[in-house]
């Protein structure tokens, strides 16, 4: 059996019940994956699925690695492919808004910057939020 987590999450599992730990043989540490590497997963996603991107949507996207990197749970590999699909849906949203009538296959398959504008990269764009009061 394979228990697969963040360290401090399977820490807390582990602890919930004190005959686990002492039944799990081996413990493997992951370590996240860098901005380059994440780049690199980014660069395999669009080559399967034929897509290109522009050089600002590459710089874009570098940049989104080097601040989620920071970040404290961000899914990793995962982040990197909800950040792919999700930029596919702002692009289709981005390609329909044009006024131009015949779309080649070049537009539909070539993000740009403003396709990595996405929720994913704003929900990890939010800051901590002060706690007020007696909820501290």
């Amino acid at each position: 059996m394979i228990f697969a987590g963040y360290p401090e999450k399977m820490k807390e599992f582990l602890a919930r019940n004190e005959g686990l730990r002492s039944r799990i043989a081996f413990h493997v540490h992951f370590p996240d994956y860098d901005p380059e590497e994440l780049m690199g997963i980014l660069d395999l996603i669009l080559t399967g699925r034929q897509y290109a991107i522009t050089p600002a949507a590459r710089e874009k996207s570098a940049e989104i690695f080097r601040q989620v990197y920071r970040k404290k749970d961000y899914g990793n590999g995962r982040f990197v492919r909800n950040l792919f699909e999700q930029a596919v849906k702002r692009q289709a949203v981005r390609i329909s808004q044009k006024e131009e009538r015949e779309i080649t296959r070049e537009m539909l398959f070539e993000l740009d910057e403003p396709d990595f504008d996405t929720n994913i990269v704003k929900h990890y764009q939010k800051k901590e939020i002060e706690r007020i009061g007696f909820l501290g």
